[in-house]
């Protein structure tokens, strides 16, 4: 339609971290109540799937990003830097000549900015629990956290779980800040419930039959926002 405006956005969930995995003990789901699992990073396979999503999109998405953006949980900010480290984007040619000194050096990665919208529904489960605001800071010193991001994780309760509802009025929130960005090709990394909420309520069609979305999953849409500012709708979703 006219005066509308369309954003090509990558949806990726993060890899697989230690709470995703079956106690080896019990061939069970971990109890995620329990404090040990706060915030988990990466296992080695989630370090390595991620790698390979890199490779997988190098000479597509990577190539066109012009900003990430990222949950505050360490799991979506290791996926997030894995994928986007400087230095990772494919070179032209074949290879051979990376020794030559007139090889062009790769661009710099896209700015990474982490924001509280874009995590998993938060409450009870700890591996849903950030760290504080200045750790982060320390330890990913290259990626921009929101300014109104309070230190300590006060979303978080030990007493009670962020109902669907409130996910979907956080996203709602999150699609219209999104729109209201310059960039045209963006990445989002983010969560299951996150990713599965946000396609039920705006791509229905994506989810079929109870489908759900894995560790290190990606999917590519279009955000089409009116000539006013406005978050439209969500369309042609597809996995990659």
């Amino acid at each position: 339609m006219p005066n509308e405006r369309i954003q090509v956005v990558t949806f990726i969930r993060h890899g697989v971290a230690k709470h995703n995995l079956l106690d080896p003990s019990t061939g069970k789901h971990p109890d995620i109540c329990d404090p040990i699992y706060f915030d988990p990073q990466l296992v080695n396979r989630g370090m390595q799937d991620a790698l390979a999503v890199r490779e997988r999109l190098s000479h597509t998405v990577l190539s066109s990003t012009e900003l990430i953006i990222t949950s505050p949980l360490t799991r979506c900010l290791q996926t997030a830097n894995l994928i986007f480290l400087p230095g990772n984007y494919a070179t032209s040619g074949n290879g051979n000549d990376q020794s030559s000194p007139n090889t062009l050096a790769p661009p710099p990665p896209p700015p990474i900015i982490c924001i509280e919208a874009v995590r998993e529904a938060y409450g009870m489960h700890y591996p849903d629990k950030r760290r504080d605001k200045r750790l982060l800071q320390q330890h990913w010193p290259t990626v921009q956290f929101d300014p109104t991001m309070t230190n300590v994780d006060e979303l978080w309760s030990d007493e009670h779980r962020e109902s669907c509802n409130d996910v979907c009025k956080r996203i709602e929130q999150f699609l219209q800040w999104l729109v209201q960005r310059p960039e045209q090709h963006i990445v989002v990394v983010s969560h299951g419930v996150w990713i599965e909420t946000l396609f039920r309520t705006h791509f229905p069609n994506i989810l079929r039959g109870g489908q759900r979305v894995y560790n290190c999953d990606c999917f590519q849409g279009k955000v089409v926002s009116s000539g006013n500012g406005k978050f439209e709708r969500l369309q042609e979703v597809h996995k990659i």
